[in-house]
């Protein structure tokens, strides 16, 4: 069964770095069986309406601002599924949920940036699809998601731990309440299922030092559903610009 897993993407330049984090992309991918396609679900794409990418092929979403100018000539051919994307649409609708396929959509980098390290031949289709922007809906497409697994689908949700930009600095220094909040975050993980994130997310004290906005948290419910009640284990853990948490979780 191909695993769900939830990966924080960082900053684009990560590319460009010898981040640790390069290596277990690169390892994760060399150590999983080739998937027949790979559902993602990316912070940087919010919608009400699910939103399922059915186009052959994808272009590359430049959506960021201030870096090296060699991350805006970045190419990662990657393929999509359209027949798939149809049959996922299909089905998810049956189940009462409102989606719909898009034929124009490229991949942000939320998409792009893990997805060029574990699999550098884009030789996998890939399929993205909207992260909703209420969580019952995250955790119902996570439900589906789920299924798909035994098919021989991955579901790879990108976000990020902790992610303040406000916060972060170039000492690479890591302040505590980053890290307790990743402690916090791990703990609600391995607990298997979704209720203890979304008490994290409703009562966390460092829940909005961590995430200002949480688009890049809520991924993680959608990554979690898709583990259909197992525990989740933390996989992967650093930080990138001091306080950008850099934690990944599989489920």
């Amino acid at each position: 069964m191909q695993p769900s897993i939830f990966v924080s993407h960082g900053a684009p330049d990560l590319l460009i770095s010898d981040d640790s984090i390069l290596t277990f992309f690169r390892d994760f991918g060399l150590a999983h069986p080739a998937p027949k396609a790979v559902v993602v679900v990316s912070a940087h794409w919010v919608s009400t309406t699910v939103k399922i990418a059915s186009q052959a092929e994808y272009d590359l979403i430049y959506d960021f601002s201030g870096f090296a100018d060699e991350l805006y000539q970045t190419n990662y051919p990657a393929k999509g599924d359209s027949i798939l994307a149809n049959h996922l649409k299909s089905r998810l609708a049956n189940l009462g949920v409102a989606v719909q396929c898009t034929f124009n959509r490229g991949l942000d980098h939320g998409a792009w940036v893990p997805l060029k390290v574990i699999y550098p031949d884009a030789n996998v289709p890939i399929i993205a699809i909207s992260l909703p922007d209420q969580w019952d809906n995250c955790i119902a497409l996570g439900d589906f998601l789920g299924t798909l697994r035994k098919e021989g689908i991955m579901v790879l949700c990108s976000g990020g731990s902790v992610h303040n930009l406000r916060d972060l600095n170039r000492q690479g220094v890591t302040e505590a309440w980053a890290k307790t909040f990743t402690q916090h975050l791990t703990t609600a993980v391995e607990h298997g299922g979704t209720q203890k994130l979304q008490e994290l997310m409703t009562a966390e004290p460092l829940l909005f030092r961590a995430h200002p906005t949480l688009e890049h948290l809520t991924p993680l419910l959608v990554a979690a559903a898709a583990g259909q009640g197992c525990p989740g284990r933390l996989v992967y853990d650093s930080y990138t610009y001091g306080n950008l948490g850099m934690a990944c979780y599989q489920f």
